[in-house]
């Protein structure tokens, strides 16, 4: 690379045949004699080399960061097609929980209203019966009671004893009747919990190691084919 002929920005017609370390700054002999006059000089290539070298260290710097965009990137759009599978599936999951429990609940409250049903017949057979043998209580006694009033009434002693002798009075015993259980059958209603259904959770999922192959260097050989690729890390 030529170095001679480098136009000097602050003198016309000058060309940089130094540059100023002190200032990090290339410089003609009117630089050097003025505002650079006593500062440390070296030459143009070694400055060149310098600058060279800070390049290089960019173009490192830029690939490495290219890199690593493309890694997060490829990582990016590895995680968002994994949430989305597993929103679909959490989604699925959730609608035939929704589908089972809304089943069950109804089979549940079949079996409900079945036993209430059964309680209710029950109770009106207790009844019915109830009113049956009050009806025939009831008759019982009006005959009793009407027996009673023609024996009370009487005037002749023959009749009496007569009457009195023929009354079922001590055979009369009115048995008890058998009530319902004058308890009633409330629906007690059950809360519906998050732990009767299920939760949403978030669980840190583990993917597997992914190795992205780039192209950084070119090399020919008289190789046919190759059969291993190593892979070496660099340092530095």
């Amino acid at each position: 690379m030529d170095f001679s002929n480098i136009p000097c920005q602050k003198h016309k017609g000058q060309d940089c045949c130094l540059f100023c370390k002190a200032c990090n700054y290339l410089v003609c002999a009117t630089c050097v004699s003025t505002k650079h006059n006593g500062h440390k000089m070296g030459e143009i290539k070694e400055f060149y080399e310098m600058k060279m070298n800070n390049v290089r260290k960019q173009q490192t710097e830029v690939k490495i960061n290219e890199r690593r965009l493309k890694e997060d990137d490829f990582t990016l759009e590895k995680i968002y097609k994994s949430t989305s599978e597993n929103y679909d599936t959490a989604k699925k999951d959730i609608l035939a929980q929704k589908t089972a429990l809304t089943i069950a609940v109804a089979k549940y409250a079949d079996k409900l209203l079945s036993d209430l049903d059964q309680d209710r017949q029950s109770i009106i057979k207790t009844y019915d019966e109830g009113k049956e043998n009050i009806q025939k209580f009831k008759l019982d006694l009006n005959k009793l009671s009407t027996e009673l009033e023609d024996i009370s009434s009487t005037t002749e002693a023959a009749t009496f004893f007569k009457e009195i002798e023929n009354l079922t009075l001590d055979k009369t015993e009115l048995t008890a009747i058998k009530l319902p259980d004058h308890r009633v059958t409330q629906f007690a209603s059950g809360e519906i919990m998050q732990s009767n259904f299920g939760s949403l959770r978030k669980i840190m999922k583990i993917s597997k190691s992914e190795i992205i192959l780039e192209t950084s260097k070119e090399f020919q050989t008289e190789l046919r084919t190759i059969n291993c690729v190593a892979l070496m890390h660099h340092k530095g």
